[in-house]
């Protein structure tokens, strides 16, 4: 990869974010934490945002609409214990991915692999 990935958390179950934090660093990624989707610090210019659907402050289909529209090249996947189909089906219509927790962490990171090296051309 020409530089580091971006990787943008928005999970408001700290163990969870720290997990997924610590995975992802631990494969180089640069990773960023929001704890409820209140305020989402878009300066970092994420690659990919993992978004779930079930924030205290925000409904996560909500983050996730702010993140596209306001920096369009971001691509965003809901990562969410909402496993019912209509969940799933949703994501998908709003053009989302969705992996269901707890995630197998090799799928995480080839996910995210996935999408960084499409982002960065690697």
């Amino acid at each position: 990869m020409d530089r580091t990935c971006r990787v943008l958390i928005v999970e408001d179950h700290a163990d969870t974010a720290t997990s997924f934090a610590a995975l992802l660093e631990m494969h180089g990624f640069e990773v960023f934490v929001s704890s409820d989707g209140s305020s989402i610090d878009l300066a970092c210019l994420p690659d990919v945002a993992l978004v779930d659907l079930g924030l205290p402050k925000r409904n996560g289909y909500e983050v996730a609409r702010e993140i596209m529209e306001r920096h369009p090249a971001c691509k965003v996947v809901i990562v969410s214990a909402h496993a019912f189909p209509q969940n799933v089906d949703e994501s998908r219509r709003n053009g989302f991915p969705h992996l269901v927790k707890p995630v197998d962490p090799d799928e995480l990171k080839r996910i995210v692999d996935k999408v960084c090296e499409t982002k960065t051309g690697g």
